[in-house]
């Protein structure tokens, strides 16, 4: 299985739950984080977004950490999707 080291440092550092902060600071501290690294973020979205094998679930809440506790694959990739994908991929769909 594939790994995500950028969006799992990113769902751990910034959008853990155990941090305290809002979605919206978390979102904002993210673009700024991946405006230095644009191209890298976009390869992992693409390919993270694209991979039937992952699962969304244990990539927002596991052992290191919990973004939210999401009860399917659905409303966790949904969940993903809206703080992940939409802020840097904003005109383009996920496979």
């Amino acid at each position: 299985m594939k790994t995500y080291d950028y969006l799992t440092h990113v769902l751990r550092v910034l959008f853990n739950a155990d941090h305290g902060l809002s979605e919206r600071q978390a979102i904002s501290l993210y673009l700024e984080e991946a405006s230095q690294n644009r191209e890298k973020i976009e390869q992992e979205l693409l390919q993270a977004f694209a991979d039937g094998q992952l699962s969304w679930m244990k990539m927002l809440r596991n052992e290191s950490y919990e973004v939210l506790d999401a009860d399917s694959e659905e409303e966790a990739r949904s969940y993903a999707k809206r703080i992940l994908w939409d802020p840097i991929m904003k005109d383009r769909k996920p496979d």
